[in-house]
């Protein structure tokens, strides 16, 4: 068994997860943050997800999971020369069922 990525949930992880790795993939981590109200850009991004992910507005807690989706595609690929899509690739299907 190989494991990847496995972390404490330390603060100090969540923001190189949802900070730091920006510095890596600039262009995603724009598209990952500009969903956020611009208030919340420079504070918890994890919070600030969790609160569009609780919305009562089902497009925009539809759309944020599928942002969080791509940025966690965009970071977490171990693969050489990977080069993340705009499209969460690894779970097709996922944002057109209802019972997803």
């Amino acid at each position: 068994m190989v494991l990847a990525a496995v972390t404490s949930g330390r603060l100090k992880e969540t923001q190189w997860i949802t900070r730091d790795m920006g510095r890596v993939f600039p262009r995603q981590w724009e598209r990952f943050v500009e969903l956020l109200p611009e208030d919340e850009r420079g504070g918890d991004l994890a919070a600030a997800y969790a609160r569009l992910l609780a919305s009562p507005i089902q497009a925009l807690r539809e759309e944020a999971a599928r942002r969080w989706c791509e940025w966690e595609d965009t970071h977490m690929s171990l693969a050489p020369g990977y080069e993340p899509t705009s499209a969460c690739v690894s779970c097709p299907g996922r944002w057109s069922s209802p019972d997803w």
